[in-house]
């Protein structure tokens, strides 16, 4: 009487055996190897989907490294030329710059995208997720803090003006307040900034 060289089980003359790597093994022993078989595979199978998913993302990501890097400097140049584009116009005063607003946050983001213009030259760019968001938000804040003034000033002046004949030349002027094309450039440079942040500039080689 032989015996299943995988679990050692004796094996009758009319059980049904198989070849598990070269061994004579049960039918016990052979089922289970298959079942495990399908099960590797179908991990396989499910490790490939993965990986490729993966790959698709990080291709949508992927840039030359000299595009990227393009990218960059572009997004540091319109951040630091915005800050001496106008952002809002105001009656009798003119344009208002970022370097106008009394409270320094012009020069915050000049700091900013020259720290951003060496990162882009020393090629880590993750660091411009730093330098990215940072002038995001202070532009958000910059942003909502010109939008309080105003308001702020239509109110002061509908108090101090109450009763006035010249209330009404007052409220045109409040109203003319607008909001200027500088913040255009502000925001597409912070876009660029985020987008050589986020890139791959990885060249795959599929070959082998």
């Amino acid at each position: 009487m032989s015996k299943c060289e995988i679990c050692g089980k004796n094996l009758s003359f009319f059980e049904d055996t198989g070849m598990i790597d070269g061994k004579k093994a049960c039918n016990s022993c052979v089922l289970e190897a298959k079942k495990n078989r399908v099960v590797l595979q179908q991990d396989s199978q499910q490790e490939s989907n993965v990986e490729a998913s993966t790959q698709q993302v990080t291709a949508g990501f992927t840039l030359e490294p000299q595009v990227r890097q393009m990218v960059g400097l572009m997004g540091c140049v319109l951040l630091f030329i915005g800050v001496f584009m106008p952002l809002i116009r105001i009656p009798f005063i003119g344009d208002v710059n970022y370097l106008a607003n009394g409270k320094g946050d012009g020069i915050i983001i000049l700091v900013l995208a020259v720290v951003s213009l060496f990162l882009v030259l020393s090629k880590n760019y993750k660091g411009l997720y730093f330098t990215g968001l940072a002038s995001a938000g202070l532009m958000i804040f910059t942003f909502i803090n010109i939008q309080s003034r105003i308001s702020d000033m239509k109110v002061s002046m509908n108090k101090s003006l109450a009763g006035n004949p010249f209330r009404g030349i007052a409220d045109a002027a409040a109203h003319a307040v607008q909001i200027q094309w500088g913040w255009a450039f502000l925001i597409l440079g912070v876009i660029l900034l985020l987008i050589a942040a986020a890139a791959n500039s990885e060249v795959k080689n599929d070959e082998g």
